[in-house]
Parts: C-alpha cells; structure tokens; sequence
C-alpha cells in the first residue's frame, strides 16, 4: 500500500532541490547533494521520490507551476506534465504582455509618452515578477534542448518581434521620433530590465546602484531614450 507523504518533508526536499538545480544545474545535480541540502539521508531522497528524475522534474515544475498538487502517496513518481509542458503559459507573449498587445492593435493613445511608461513598465514587471521562474528555465536550458530553443530562440524572438512591431508602428504614425533601427532598439529595451532588474545580482558594486524603485528609475532611462523624456 502507497504510504501518505508528509508535507513538510517533502516540501523541504523540493527547495533543497531547487537550490542545488540552480547551483549545480539540472543534469549535474545529484540525490547527494539534494540530500546533504535538506538535511535528510540519501536513502530518504527515495523514500519520498520514486527516483531522480521524478525528484528533479518536480523541483523545476513546482517553481514553474506553484499551485500543481504534489501526489498524496509515496513514493512521488513522474509530474503529470513534462518541463516543456509546465513552461508553456510564460511563452505566450500576449498573454504576459496584455498591454503591449493592445497597444499594437490600435492606433496610439495621446499622450504617447503615458502610454509607453505603460509599455516599458510592463516588461520590467514581469521580469521582476518571474525572476524565480526564469532563472530556473535559463539554468535547466542548458541541459534541455527543447527548453532552450523555446525559451532563448522562440521566446526572445516573439519578446523582441512585439516590442520592433510596436516601435515601428509609433514612428511611423509620428507618436515617436525615427529611430534609425527599431530592431536593436527593441533588444535595447529588453536586454536592459534584463541586466538592471535580474542580472544586477552579479554586480560587484550592488550598492552603486539603488535597490529601492529601481525598476522606475530604469523605465524613467528607457523613456527618455525612446521619447526625449522621462519623470
């Protein structure tokens, strides 16, 4: 007979996990370190988990999906979903962007430099938003093919596509002044909230840059570049 989980364990076991995919990266981590990280024996690593890959595919699919239900018997085995599965919702860039995609849709509203603050703000919000998701993605791409293309190549590319087509219909309607080329100033836009709101973490002088209000003071930056204004 199936014998119950007990919750608080086996949530222990997927943030110690979580920690080490992280660390160590998804194909590198190992039932030890998992292990020596939840402060519980090897032995019971398989006592709670059917084996490491039903650990591993849980610890990234509960970062991705919180409120998917672990099973209530032990031991757990496979996820319901794969990873490429569980990543889906955060590729669907109308669904994370609403107001970009509104924008794109109609002609612009006056003035242009309110609804651009709405535009850039957007963007910085999800990325602080799934900080925790993405870091888990970009650490798992590197060990799973189809992540990666879905996450580095068909999802920067729609990022990047949107905001160009975006650029492009504001300068061409005369909202924005000309910007000799949309497509890198689209990737401008991206890859800064990128460096400033996450990668920032890495920085070796964190405490140059000011924590409190930063993602204002990024979209203040972004605006001023896009239309000669900002605060």
């Amino acid at each position: 007979m199936a014998r119950p989980r007990p919750p608080h364990i086996v949530e222990n076991i997927l943030r110690a996990g979580e920690a080490v995919v992280v660390n160590d990266g998804y194909a590198s981590a190992s039932i030890a370190s998992v292990a020596r990280a939840a402060g519980v024996g090897v032995g019971s690593i398989y006592h709670y988990f059917a084996d490491k890959e039903a650990l591993l595919d849980w610890v990234v699919i509960r970062v991705l999906r919180p409120d998917l239900l672990l099973p209530s018997d032990l031991p757990i085995g496979a996820p319901p979903m794969a990873i490429s599965e569980a990543v889906a919702p955060y590729l669907n860039v109308h669904v994370q962007l609403p107001c970009l995609h509104e924008a794109i849709a109609r002609p612009a509203d006056e003035p242009i430099v309110d609804e651009l603050r709405t535009v850039i703000r957007e963007f910085c919000d999800l990325v602080v938003r799934t900080d925790r998701v993405q870091t888990m993605v970009e650490v798992c791409s590197n060990d799973i093919e189809e992540l990666r293309r879905a996450w580095y190549l068909d999802y920067r590319r729609m990022l990047a596509s949107a905001y160009e087509t975006y650029l492009r219909r504001r300068i061409e309607e005369g909202a924005l002044r000309p910007i000799e080329n949309p497509t890198f100033a689209a990737r401008w836009l991206l890859d800064s909230a990128i460096l400033f709101l996450r990668l920032r973490r890495l920085d070796y002088y964190p405490d140059e840059l000011p924590t409190e209000h930063l993602s204002e003071h990024l979209v203040d930056m972004l605006l001023h570049g896009f239309a000669g204004t900002g605060t």
